[in-house]
Parts: C-alpha cells; structure tokens; sequence
C-alpha cells in the first residue's frame, strides 16, 4: 500500500510539472502572438474599441499582470492625421485580458505622449476625441510625463507647448485633472479641471501662471487669440496670467484670459503711444477685451485706461482715459496740440473707437484736459482745453 501511495504521489508531481510548464507554454506561446504583426492588429482592435477611435501599436510586451506598449490613435475624420502618439505605456493588464477584449486598466501610465488637435477658423474644435466611458464603467487613474501638445489653426501659427505632467483621476461622473507645464518657451504653469465622463465631454480646464511671457510673437500662436490683435495691440515683458477652457456640449471652445501685466511694455498703434511699466487688469472672453485699471508712463507723465475694447470688425470701443501729467512736447504731432503752448496735460475723456469692415479704427468721442505748468507773459496759467475726435484724429481746441 505504501508502495502504491508514493508512485501515486509521483505522478501527481510529474502531473503537476507538465501542467506548469503546458500553462507556461500557452503564455508563452500567447504572448510571442501578441507580440506579433497580428496580435499587434488585435491589440489595436481591442483599444479601439474601447476609445471609439482608430489605434495602431507598433510595440508590445505582455506579462501575466501587466503590459508595455507604444501607440497612437487616428483621427476618424481623417485617417492619416495623428490625434495622439505615446511613446511607451504602461498598464495593469494581463493577457488574459487582452485576448478577451476586457481591457479595464486600474492604472495607466503614458510618457512621451504627444496630443494634435485642429480648431476651426471659427474656434470649433475639428478633431475627433474620444469618449471618456460612461459613469458607470470603470476608468484607470491616468499619468501623462513628458507630454506635448500642439494646436493647429488655418491661418496661424502652430500653438505648441511642452514639458507637461497631467494626472487624471476618476470621481463620480467627472475626471478630475491636475499637473503642470515647464516650457523653455512659455514658462511654468498649474493645470487643473474637470471633464464629464461619457460622449458628453464637457467641462474646463485653467492654466495659471505667475510668471508669463507678454510677447506679441508669443501670444500670436493662442489658438483662440482673436485675428488681427497684434495689429492694434503690442506687448513685451511678462504678467501673472489665468486661461480657464469651457468646453461645450457640441464641442465649441470657450476662452476666458486674465492678465495682469508686471512691468509690462504696451503700445498702441492707433493713438501712437508707447505705454511703460504698464499694471492693471485684462479680461478677454470671445472677441471683447476689458481693461480695468490698465496703467502706464508715457510722456513723462502717466494715462490710465478703463472700458472694453472689442477687437472685432465693425465694433465700437468704448475707453475711459484719465491723464496726469504728460508733457506736450512728447505727444504723437498727430493729436495737434498748440505748438506754442508747451506744458503738462491733466484731464480725462471718454474716446470711442469705431471699427469698420477693413479693420481701419475712427476715433471719436470727447473730454476736457488742462494745460498747466506753462506761462503766459510771465505767469504761470492753466489752459483749459476741449478734446474730441472728428472720425480720422483726435483734435484739441482752446475752451473759450
């Protein structure tokens, strides 16, 4: 009996070592397929599906509980145009998992991801994204190294953006987004948002920087900075800056920009003025800009600037212009002060700028200055004067 017992018990072992080792050949065999052209086109199937959108994978590596890849998603729309390429990714998926189509990562790792999308002229977002899962299917909490984005529009110079680190974690029906960008170019910001989950895609997400560049060249390449600002606005310096991104249900894109300028540097072609150490506020939302408390040196004095400024064809724009102290003599020739009146100008006025079709600006609009520290015959007087605008400059005149 006890020799019957121990040649049972050896062929348990030898039963058990020729299973471990037919297993370990299945996975092995499994994972040398999956590795292979086909499996590599099942692969891209799989996610696919599970993105909604085209993908190919040109790297695979498959262990029992995780695999490494590398990838990139089409666009629908347009079959040779990449909306997303990743140069390695990782994820805690088995091949079990891949060969039976439940792809349902807890965790996703993706670094040198690289993100192209196109916008409209009219700001539309013209590339096919992804849905991100419905609510009640299991999403993996997702980190983005290493990532660039560029953003292309017709007609403007490509946006582009590197060096970001996103974090994507799941709560509820939304995602939550947060990281960061340190780009030689654009300097260092916090990214933070929301997107509703599901086909939906809807939400925001803000960029804050404390730090930013004001160039013209710079700010030029903002996919939603309206056509043309550089023509009648150009900065140099840098500002602390906020750009949030609302998201709509049928895909438009809502921009809202704040700017605070530090020490800035403005010029304004059409008053031909050169504003320095510029501080105060700027909203911009669509096509209007506000200006709140904008203030700068110009001509030995200073101008401060309130009101909305739409950069639009055929608009108005409305300003509130306070001045103290700017020295005549450093006045643009075109605004005919008395050239035998020299003195510092004090007053404020509202000018409105009309804009035609073509872009071309009329001023027009009214106030009062007052010329002093000037003599007349030997004594010290201050000249009131009349300020308005007859369509083509600004004029002054003597109150009489």
């Amino acid at each position: 009996m006890t020799f019957s017992l121990q040649r049972a018990g050896k062929w348990v072992t030898v039963v058990t070592l020729l299973a471990a080792m037919l297993t370990l050949a299945a996975r092995v065999g499994i994972s040398r397929y999956l590795s292979s052209s086909r499996g590599k086109v099942m692969v891209s199937d799989r996610l696919g599906s599970a993105l909604g959108m085209p993908v190919e994978v040109s790297e695979l590596d498959v262990s029992d509980d995780s695999a490494l890849f590398r990838f990139r998603v089409m666009d629908p729309a347009d079959p040779k145009s990449e909306v997303f390429t990743v140069k390695s990714a990782s994820a805690d998926v088995s091949v079990a998992d891949l060969v039976t189509g439940r792809v349902t990562p807890s965790a996703v790792n993706l670094n040198g991801a690289a993100l192209t999308l196109r916008v409209g002229p009219d700001g539309q977002m013209l590339t096919t994204l992804p849905a991100l899962y419905a609510s009640s299917t299991s999403f993996p909490e997702v980190a983005i190294n290493d990532a660039s984005v560029c953003v292309r529009r017709e007609g403007r110079a490509d946006f582009a953006v590197s060096g970001i680190t996103v974090r994507l974690a799941p709560s509820g029906g939304m995602l939550v987004l947060s990281g960061s960008v340190n780009d030689p170019r654009w300097g260092m910001w916090t990214i933070r948002g929301e997107l509703r989950r599901g086909y939906t895609r809807a939400g925001w997400i803000e960029l804050t920087s404390s730090d930013a560049p004001l160039d013209t060249e710079t700010l030029e390449t903002l996919p939603f900075a309206p056509a043309g600002f550089s023509e009648r606005l150009k900065s140099t310096g840098r500002g602390s800056v906020t750009v949030r991104l609302t998201i709509n249900h049928d895909r438009t894109v809502h921009p809202f920009v704040e700017v605070r300028p530090l020490d800035a540097e403005l010029e304004l072609p059409d008053l031909e003025l050169t504003l320095t150490a510029v501080t105060g506020l700027l909203r911009l939302s669509g096509s209007d800009v506000e200006i709140v408390g904008l203030k700068g040196n110009v001509a030995g004095g200073s101008i401060t600037v309130d009101g909305t400024c739409p950069l639009a064809s055929e608009s108005t724009a409305e300003l509130n212009v306070t001045a103290r102290g700017l020295d005549t003599k450093e006045l643009p020739a075109s605004w005919e002060l008395p050239a035998n009146v020299p003195g510092k100008l004090d007053g404020q006025a509202t000018l409105n700028l009309s804009i035609d079709r073509d872009g071309r600006i009329a001023p027009y609009g009214n106030g009062s200055v007052t010329l002093s520290d000037h003599k007349l015959l030997g004594a010290p007087v201050g000249t009131p004067f009349r300020l308005y605008g007859d369509g083509t400059h600004f004029r002054f005149e003597p109150v009489r």
